[in-house]
């Protein structure tokens, strides 16, 4: 969990001189076991009044690696609309975490709703994403469920409809209007003619 983990020795007898304890990974000495791993402990015992000096191996101190959860990731579930192009979910391990497991775009999957994976994103739907969390020197490996990620249709804007106006009495006129516009305006001019000529190559 990123802390120092400690053992505490107490004398139960007089007359032992101060000591202090040592931990050691082969016969490197670690002064703050943090990072998951065994460690020999040993105690060194000075010289008393009644004891002589000492150094006594104690056993071994185990740190286990903990699991991953989505608190240690960044990410942004909010919904996008579509594009015509992948929408990928950006996940980041967050800044601290020491001895996570590597996490890039390869590691986050995307799932429909039927549960079968699929390509990053582009078309409208609701996807579940997870990630794929490689095991790393503190953290196992783990597949985490981050939750709903949903690929919206836009509604349709005043530029994306095209329409040409002509009327013998009126120059030519091309604008973009909606819809409702243009048929409120045939029906001012229907008295005078209108023609209208709809390009849906312009509707998305």
């Amino acid at each position: 969990d990123g802390s120092i983990k400690t053992v505490t020795v107490t004398p139960n007898v007089d007359g032992i001189g101060t000591h202090s304890v040592k931990y050691y990974q082969g016969e490197t000495e670690i002064t703050e076991p943090i990072n998951a791993g065994i460690y020999t402990v040993k105690v060194e015992v000075a010289q008393g009044i009644k004891y002589e000096a000492a150094t006594l191996e104690l056993g071994t101190l185990t740190i286990n690696k903990a699991e991953p959860n989505a608190g240690n990731l960044e990410y942004d579930l909010t919904s996008k609309t579509y594009t015509g192009k992948v929408q990928p979910v950006e996940v980041k391990v967050r800044e601290g975490l020491e001895g996570f497991g590597e996490v890039t775009s390869a590691n986050v999957k995307y799932y429909d709703q039927e549960g079968t994976e699929v390509g990053v994103p582009v078309s409208k739907g609701v996807y579940t994403v997870k990630v794929e969390v490689p095991e790393g020197t503190n953290y196992t490996s783990k597949v985490i469920e981050l939750g709903d990620y949903e690929i919206t249709t836009k509604d349709v804007e005043l530029t994306d409809l095209k329409y040409e106006f002509s009327h013998p009495s009126f120059p030519n006129i091309n604008v973009v209007v909606s819809r409702y516009k243009v048929l409120r305006l045939c029906k001012l001019l229907k008295e005078e003619g209108c023609w209208i000529n709809q390009d849906s190559s312009k509707i998305d």
